[in-house]
């Protein structure tokens, strides 16, 4: 979750929603198993081929990312092109265990906020897409209490944006006059606008109607902070969050925070963070936090106890204040520094590792340091972000490390591990070619042909086939399972043109659908699909091809084979090979090439 100010790269974080954790997890464990482990095809024909040798899909680190953002079981990349990745599971739909696109934000992008189960992204023209869960109304759009699939405009704000936060349930953006408008959930009054009635649109916070510059909610308060370098705060105070002083009063409206106990308000801070119920700033290269220390977040060397007004943060046991903060980062209940020199330290909550120290020790009530091996400090950070219970920095080569918990592949590494202690590599799977696959099953053998399923994302694309071997005709099944928001059009034609079908098999919201299109010239066939949005189950696959063999001109039992192409690559079959007599052995006679081709790459 993060609060993008207008300098410096601010973050917060999500919180853990259910009381069966454990059990959540278990689930999307057992999820991921069954979508990489289980592969299943649908009964188009007899398959009677299998593969023996397989390209591997490469994996290579995410590169060209300009800022970064971590909610509770997601993260969420910018990249130099203004485009936006997102990697870990965001909402009850969709999962993945490295960086993929999001669908319709392939530029025009300036910045980007990952909540809890929900995501908004600010545009080079000022205005505000949200997406996921809207339980509360934190997308926006004043529509319906469901989830949003796609990036959908908040309710009059398409223009005149500078910079946005997402929470658990609430939402917050800075305008262009310095005006602060926050959304979504409003119980304990973290809207701001002296109510406690939850919002579907951008409702004003009262009294910062100009003069705010920065913005960072989270669960039940929301700070701000003003461009003479003051915090102002809103809504839950059971902890002292609101920096107010004694007695730690809740308010619906913004409120100084204070310097000290009876002082005036604090001034020179130059960013926020705010994480479940405590708040953190920037003040003069040093950083102070204030609010619930229970598990030492407030990094002053004490836990168990909180604090209603700002507190440094110190360097150490019996150490002077930290010094050198460049930026800082509050998770549920963590909290890091960057500082000039590059280097990341954290502190509080560590069962997770989401301190990346090396190990999960309960707490650390002072800073420590981010390591990338054995004594050896993690270097070269140019921004931090922090989630619910994992950590990301942004790297001076355009790379992003995590480290922390990864049952959610919020990481992005897509090792399977539960945790890791330090950094490690956010993976993207490139477009590949996966050539020269050859079936050693003998003619009449049973069992399918199955090219390396991968998890597969949203539709928005078209895929061409094109038989290599004259004569040769062939199919093209796409299968959708999952929710489908948006039904959109398909569109199939042949090698000269003209339309396959005059009438279109229906994508239904909700449903799967199978689209089989037989070429009429035998030379080529492309299905469009056009604003088609929804998910893919990890188990099924997209562009099932089935090629003839035997120059008849039909696609039969004897010749059918099943090639899957999955999201966010191109599969060039040139030399696809199958043996279609009974010797079991490939030869000349036995060759059909049939490639496929995304046009456009398929969009997750």
């Amino acid at each position: 979750m993060a609060a993008l100010g207008i300098a410096i790269w601010q973050t917060t974080a999500g919180v853990w929603r259910s009381p069966h954790l454990s059990e959540r997890m278990m689930e999307l464990n057992r999820k991921r198993f069954l979508s990489i482990c289980c592969a299943v095809m649908p009964t188009l024909a007899s398959l009677t081929f299998s593969v023996a040798t397989v390209n591997a899909l490469a994996q290579t680190p995410l590169a060209g990312v300009v800022k970064i953002s971590a909610g509770s079981f997601h993260t969420c990349a910018l990249t130099s092109g203004g485009g936006v990745k997102c990697w870990g599971i965001s909402n009850q739909n969709f999962q993945t265990y490295t960086a993929v696109d999001v669908p319709g934000l392939s530029s025009g992008v300036a910045a980007i906020a990952a909540g809890d189960q929900h995501t908004c992204a600010l545009t080079t023209l000022g205005g505000v897409k949200c997406w996921g869960l809207n339980s509360k109304g934190q997308i926006g759009d004043n529509g319906p209490i469901t989830y949003r699939l796609t990036p959908t405009d908040v309710s009059g704000l398409t223009s005149g944006v500078t910079a946005i936060s997402a929470g658990l349930l609430t939402t917050c953006a800075v305008t262009s006059t310095g005006g602060a408008k926050c959304w979504g959930a409003n119980g304990v009054g973290q809207l701001g606008d002296g109510t406690t009635a939850d919002s579907p649109v951008p409702v004003d916070v009262f009294g910062l109607a100009s003069g705010v510059s920065a913005i960072a909610t989270y669960n039940g308060h929301s700070c701000a902070l003003t461009t003479i370098g003051g915090i102002k705060c809103w809504g839950q105070n059971n902890s002292g969050q609101l920096g107010t002083g004694f007695p730690p009063t809740s308010s619906l409206v913004p409120v100084d925070v204070i310097s000290a106990q009876s002082m005036p308000a604090l001034t020179g801070a130059s960013a926020i963070a705010v994480n479940f119920a405590s708040s953190c700033a920037l003040n003069s290269g040093g950083a102070l936090c204030w609010g619930d220390g229970s598990v030492g977040q407030l990094g002053n060397n004490n836990f168990l106890f909180s604090s209603n007004v700002p507190v440094p943060v110190l360097s150490g046991a019996s150490q002077p204040p930290l010094a050198g903060v460049t930026a800082i980062a509050a998770g549920r209940s963590h909290a890091c520094a960057l500082t000039t020199v590059g280097n990341l330290k954290c502190w509080g909550f560590n069962t997770s590792g989401q301190l990346g120290d090396g190990n999960n020790l309960n707490h650390e009530s002072t800073p420590v340091d981010v390591i990338a091996g054995p004594a050896l400090p993690l270097s070269g950070v140019t921004a931090v972000s922090a989630g619910e219970a994992h950590t990301c920095a942004l790297m001076n080569n355009g790379g992003v490390k995590c480290w922390g918990a990864n049952f959610t592949g919020a990481l992005g590494n897509d090792d399977g591990a539960s945790y890791h202690f330090t950094p490690v590599d956010v993976l993207v799977v490139p477009p590949v070619a996966l050539t020269g696959v050859v079936s050693r099953k003998p003619h009449g053998a049973t069992g399918p042909f199955d090219l390396a399923l991968d998890r597969v994302a949203p539709i928005h694309s078209s895929v061409t086939v094109e038989p290599r071997t004259i004569g040769a005709g062939h199919a093209i099944v796409f299968n959708f399972d999952g929710a489908i928001t948006n039904p959109g059009s398909v569109k199939a034609v042949d090698g000269t043109g003209a339309a396959i079908f005059a009438s279109a098999p229906a994508i239904e919201p909700g449903n799967g659908v199978s689209v089989t299109i037989f070429s009429a010239d035998k030379s080529r066939a492309t299905i469009s699909l056009t604003g088609v949005n929804g998910y893919l189950a990890g188990t099924v696959s997209i562009g099932f091809l089935l090629g003839d063999v035997n120059n008849s001109g039909s696609v039969n039992a004897i010749d059918t084979s099943a090639v899957k192409a999955r999201a966010g690559q191109t599969t060039d079959l040139t030399n696809f090979r199958f043996d279609v007599n009974a010797t079991g052995a490939i030869n000349s006679s036995d060759i059909s090439a049939v490639k496929a081709r995304a046009t456009n790459t398929l969009s997750p």
